[in-house]
């Protein structure tokens, strides 16, 4: 085929898309009726987490982690539908930053402070394989990580109303900045990288940090929708990210 043909036929791929984009939306419709009428809660995670294992044994190999960046953005739009109709929550808080800057410690007290859920991806990623994060990394290795981190973060993003604490190298993957984008308010965590935290961090002990670093700064700050240092205590972070947010 010629270069116009190919643009033709993404031209017709792209129309049947839209089509049967319009088409599930229109079914959120009514499902999100339904919900409200059995007074059930929009976002039902054992669904959402059965969903994403049958998109990913459907898609083709090599695009696993594509696939379910995309299926996460169809479902977030349809959620979002859904809250639409009903009672719609705030978006959810991100946060982001090197591994040991204090994310987990830090969203803990956010969520506490907002009377909002936390949730984190590493927690989220031991609980769906039964394995702590060292484990798998030395069991089944990075790569597999990473596609556990994707599936994670696609179930955790969308979510309305939380505040998320990610992985330190998320932001390396180019399939997650769009699950990423998704959350509501994107928060980097900064702190000294002589002042991090190793242990139970697996790249952290193996590589160099400073070097890790200046790989992911850019990434970091690219992202984030606000920046703070975690150079005190616990409670001066939050109330960083309050005054900025």
């Amino acid at each position: 085929m010629n270069l116009q043909e190919y643009r033709r036929e993404f031209d017709r791929i792209d129309r049947e898309m839209i089509r049967l984009f319009a088409e599930r939306m229109e079914l959120s419709t009514h499902v999100a009726a339904y919900k409200q009428e059995h007074a059930l809660k929009t976002l039902d995670v054992s669904r959402e987490v059965e969903l994403f294992a049958g998109i990913e044994e459907k898609t083709p190999e090599g695009l696993a982690g594509f696939g379910t960046a995309l299926y996460a953005s169809v479902l977030a739009l349809s959620r979002a539908r859904q809250e639409r109709l009903s009672d719609a929550l705030p978006g959810s808080i991100l946060l982001i930053g090197m591994p040991g800057s204090g994310k987990k410690t830090i969203a803990r007290a956010l969520a506490e402070r907002l009377e909002r859920p936390y949730l984190g991806s590493d927690a989220l990623i031991e609980t769906l394989t039964g394995l702590t994060i060292p484990d798998i990394f030395r069991l089944r290795g990075e790569d597999t990580f990473r596609a556990l981190e994707t599936r994670a973060l696609a179930l955790l993003c969308p979510q309305p109303g939380i505040v998320i604490a990610s992985g330190g190298g998320c932001v390396t993957c180019q399939e997650n900045l769009p699950l990423l984008r998704l959350a509501g308010t994107v928060v980097w965590v900064r702190r000294s990288v002589d002042a991090l935290e190793t242990e139970g961090r697996p790249l952290s002990q193996t590589r160099d940090l400073h070097e890790m670093y200046a790989e992911r700064e850019p990434l970091y700050r690219r992202l984030a929708d606000v920046s703070v240092e975690n150079s005190g205590t616990v409670e001066q972070a939050v109330e960083r990210i309050l005054a900025l947010i």
